[in-house]
């Protein structure tokens, strides 16, 4: 059906069971359980927030506060929690992979990301409890201490064979503070890339973060979308900073951009890079935020990500490569 067709006739459907005998619910919420309905069944990632919910995320973003310094991967309705390393978060007891149940008495289910998010958020040096259970099946309530939001995006850290750099979130003000710290590097030292719990974001500023360390026309990652053409992304320069090699952290909350740049470094010839850790969350999609005219937001996954290997890392992680002699996907 074209968009006209198929909107009249969800109109009509909904329009019958509201009329139903025994039918409660409003036209609205109809509406809105189908969309949710659907969405759980597209994919892990798509999801509908409610006009509400998008007005209270607004108002919370707009207040000033504190996080606790951990990430929040979702899949198929449950919340999992990832605490940087050395965050407030790690320090009172949440453990990375498990699953939130409540945000200070609130439970989660059915609620967006960026609703929890403001949930969490608060003046620092203030408390936020947070009701985790954990992996072995035993539910916790933790009480943590909000950090300022002046933190970095990257920390660095000098050690005598190199320098450390500790990654949050691929963010706008990233490549300025990686290129600052970067800086530091001296001939035939070791970069250490620390990308456990980093949860992603901006897809751009990530090409442009792994294309310091690549030569010109090395490739970064292929975004493949339905009824497009692949697009192809690769290093434009050559590289910036050419460290002896380079050492990859990673953990089971580590996601999609940072799973993009292990991937791209791995695979090329001239990083020498290789990861360690555990093996990686596996989100490669890419969506995009639909405005609605009810308030509404969807966020549909509208494409997959390709690493140079050729292979998607979504739903499957990526693999260390030093415990896998150089592999990084569970089949090569």
């Amino acid at each position: 059906m074209i968009d006209g067709a198929a909107e009249a006739e969800f109109i009509s459907a909904l329009q019958a069971i509201a009329t139903a005998p025994g039918q409660r619910q409003s036209l609205r919420d109809l509406a809105e359980t189908a969309i949710k309905t659907y969405c759980k069944q597209h994919d892990p990632y798509t999801r509908y927030i409610e006009a509400d919910d998008v007005r209270i995320s607004q108002l919370m973003g707009k207040a000033s506060g504190s996080g606790v310094g951990m990430s929040i991967n979702e899949k198929n309705g449950i919340f999992l929690c990832y605490p940087l390393p050395g965050s407030p978060a790690e320090a009172a007891g949440v453990k990375a992979g498990d699953k939130l149940l409540t945000v200070d008495g609130k439970s989660v289910n059915e609620k967006p990301l960026e609703y929890l998010a403001g949930l969490i958020r608060g003046a620092p040096g203030t408390e936020v409890n947070l009701r985790v259970e954990h992996g072995f099946g035993r539910a916790q309530t933790v009480r943590v201490t909000r950090e300022a939001l002046t933190t970095p995006t990257v920390f660095v850290e000098k050690k005598v064979t190199g320098v450390v750099l500790r990654v949050r979130k691929f963010s706008k003000e990233l490549l300025d503070e990686a290129r600052a710290a970067l800086g530091q590097l001296t001939a035939g030292s070791t970069l250490t890339l620390d990308l456990r719990g980093c949860p992603g974001g901006d897809l751009d500023v990530a090409i442009a973060f792994t294309s310091l360390f690549l030569e010109a026309g090395e490739p970064v990652v292929t975004v493949r979308t339905r009824g497009r053409p692949d697009e192809v992304s690769t290093a434009t320069k050559p590289r910036e900073f050419k460290p002896a090699a380079i050492v990859l952290l990673q953990d089971e909350g580590t996601a999609s951009a940072a799973e993009l740049v292990i991937a791209a470094l791995v695979n090329s010839k001239t990083a020498r890079a290789a990861s360690q850790g555990v093996k990686t969350y596996g989100k490669g999609v890419l969506q995009t935020r639909i405005e609605l005219r009810g308030g509404g937001v969807l966020m549909v996954t509208t494409g997959e990500l390709i690493a140079p290997q050729g292979q998607t890392w979504d739903l499957t992680g990526l693999l260390p490569s030093l415990e896998n002699r150089g592999r990084i996907f569970p089949k090569e």
